[in-house]
Parts: structure tokens; sequence; C-alpha cells
């Protein structure tokens, strides 16, 4: 019995490793992948476009809403104080380029956001 536990955990593995390899050869796109699988099977991944940016919130910070830039440089932007968390880490690169990235970057962000309070005020 273990043995084949084993084996199935391999051949699951392998699978896995495939398909993952398949969708990483589009670099440029951001992808989610949700895995389901059981020991008697191949894990089936699912693939999902993700928009540029997101709207969050959360009940533990009931004042806040936040705009999540998914795409590189990812951030998540606190609309109500403008506070910026950056999920990426930056080597030296030139300040000045960064900056007028980053201002264009949350301009865009809350562009996003009133685009979209916009219309679920409409509905």
């Amino acid at each position: 019995m273990y043995r084949e536990v084993v084996q199935e955990k391999k051949y699951f593995l392998n699978c896995l490793f495939a398909k993952l390899d398949s969708f990483c050869r589009e670099p440029d796109q951001i992808k989610c992948f949700l895995i389901s699988f059981n020991l008697s099977s191949c894990p089936k991944i699912i693939s999902m476009e993700i928009p540029d940016f997101l709207i969050a919130d959360n009940t533990d910070f009931p004042n806040d809403v936040f705009v999540i830039h998914t795409a590189f440089p990812r951030f998540i932007l606190n609309v109500q104080n403008d506070e910026i968390e950056w999920w990426e880490e930056f080597e030296e690169v030139d300040e000045k380029e960064l900056m007028q990235e980053t201002e264009n970057l949350v301009r865009r962000a809350l562009e996003f956001y009133d685009r979209e309070i916009k219309r679920y005020e409409k509905e």
C-alpha cells in the first residue's frame, strides 16, 4: 500500500510540474492557478487571467479601501491615505524614473477606483 501511495504522489507531481511548465512559458501574463486533484488522477490546473487592478476591502480595516496592482511592479494602494505597500524589491534604479512610474501607477489606480465606484453607484 505504501509503495502505491508513493507512486501515485510521484505521478501527481510529475503531471503537476509538466502542466505548470507549459503555463509558465508565457512570462508576460499574470496567471492564477487553481489545482484540484485526487491521488488517483493527474491534477487539473485551471488558468485564470487577472485584471491589472482589483479593489479590496477588509472588515479588520473598516475605514480603508485598497486597490491592488497585479502587474509588475505589484503593490497595494490604500485609497484613504495613499499609502503604498510594494510587493516587489527594487534593485538600484534611477530614483527619478521610479518616482515618475509610481506617480503614473498611483494615478491609474485612483482612476480605476473612481471608475469602479461610479459603476457601482449606477447600479
